[in-house]
């Protein structure tokens, strides 16, 4: 979910490890079009240029940088909580219930939107690639990329498993995304970036994670 990978099942990449920027220039809006194969699809948090094929606009380089791209022929599962809409993109088979998925993960949303008290995007994806080990996350600011283990569906364990991930993903939105140590935002991109506030970061998630499960019954 760091780094990007293109072959012929998929093509993922983070913008941050793709595209340069010029110096000087990284409030300016910027579009990037996707030239998928025949039969893919393209998903992101960016929104679409209106008029303009496979087209998408950032308003600044921050934003692009903060918004990954899947092409590939995924599986979409759609859901609204508080009239947004959501959807989960799921990148290769499994052995998952699709309508588990998309009912459980509404749940989890639900939870933490109804703590936080407020939905700050127009709309989210779930990125999910699913392969033959996996079980992490990053997010993003209106998104986040997920990988499980494509048969890691089986038992109720298995299924917990997947829950924490995406909660613990999802509140990152609150946490590190817009409540964060300085050093994690607004990046400077010419040096590394470290702090000690990981315990925040992470810490904290990693509490709400599960009391928003507890909260969403799972």
């Amino acid at each position: 979910v760091r780094t990007n990978e293109v072959n012929d099942r998929h093509a993922f990449w983070n913008n941050a490890a793709t595209l340069m920027y010029p110096d000087g220039s990284l409030g300016a809006p910027s579009t990037l079009r996707v030239e998928p194969l025949a039969g893919w699809k393209i998903a992101t948090g960016l929104p679409a240029v209106s008029g303009q094929r496979d087209t998408f606009r950032a308003e600044n380089f921050d934003i692009l940088y903060d918004s990954p791209f899947l092409v590939s022929n995924f599986k979409t599962v759609e859901f609204e909580v508080k009239g947004v809409p959501h959807r989960v993109v799921i990148d290769g088979e499994g052995n998952y219930d699709a309508e588990r998925m998309r009912r459980d993960v509404q749940k989890i949303v639900s939870a933490e939107a109804d703590t936080m008290r407020e939905i700050p995007y127009h709309d989210y994806t779930f990125i999910l690639l699913l392969g033959a080990s996996g079980g992490g996350g990053l997010e993003h600011l209106n998104s986040t990329s997920l990988t499980y283990r494509r048969f890691g569906f089986s038992t109720e364990a298995d299924w917990r498993g997947f829950y924490g991930l995406v909660a613990h993903e999802f509140f990152h939105l609150w946490n590190v995304k817009r409540i964060r140590p300085d050093a994690l935002g607004p990046f400077d991109y010419t040096q590394e970036n470290y702090t000690r506030l990981l315990w925040v970061a992470e810490g904290f998630t990693d509490y709400y994670a599960n009391l928003f499960l507890r909260r969403a019954g799972l």
